[in-house]
């Protein structure tokens, strides 16, 4: 995945979350650790630390 696409789907999963709750938001956390290790595999860096 490109390192935008990355981006704006963490960014759209953390809107999503702060929108969610119970099974949903725990679902939404896997993607978005998934997300978190995609994008330090391939910059090095912390997304949150990013955006």
């Amino acid at each position: 995945m490109e390192l935008d696409v990355i981006v704006s789907e963490y960014k759209r999963l953390v809107k999503e979350a702060e929108n969610s709750a119970g099974e949903d938001q725990e679902k939404i956390g896997q993607q978005l650790a998934d997300l978190r290790e995609e994008y330090k595999q391939k910059t090095g860096k912390n997304i949150d630390d990013e955006i």
